[in-house]
């Protein structure tokens, strides 16, 4: 699955926070989740912007609905979640991550376990994508 960085954000100001020079403001409360990906990628791009450190990773969502926080950088597949989540409360402001940042999800298995990898490829091979987008409330 596609992935990488973007910015999520209250519905009402997605269109306010849709580039990395928008949010790279001193004016902008940037949340950040502690440790991993969404930290390194606000501290080494996003130098201007004011950074409130999260306790956990489940305080910035709340942050956001509650105006203590105007942007929070997350993974795409995530903000999706979470703008399906909280409909009409919390949107992703860039649909197309932030240059640099795309990546991809993937699967992994031992390397030696040739039963269990045959398995995850026959399933892989079966399964439908897209089912698995709306079961888990990641598709646009």
């Amino acid at each position: 699955m596609e992935n990488g960085k973007i910015a999520l954000v209250r519905c009402e100001d997605s269109s306010r926070y849709t580039s990395e020079s928008m949010i790279n403001n001193t004016t902008v409360k940037v949340v950040v989740n502690p440790g991993g990906t969404n930290e390194r990628f606000v501290k080494s791009r996003l130098l201007k912007s004011n950074v409130i450190n999260a306790k956990d990773n489940f305080v910035p969502f709340g942050m956001l609905l509650n105006k203590q926080a105007d942007v929070m950088v997350t993974d795409l597949i995530e903000g999706r979640y979470q703008s399906r989540l909280h409909k009409n409360k919390l949107c992703v402001a860039n649909d197309q991550p932030f240059s640099g940042t795309e990546s991809y999800k993937v699967y992994m298995v031992q390397k030696d376990s040739k039963m269990l990898l045959t398995k995850v490829n026959d399933w892989l091979s079966a399964v439908d994508v897209n089912a698995l987008k709306r079961k888990w409330k990641i598709d646009p």
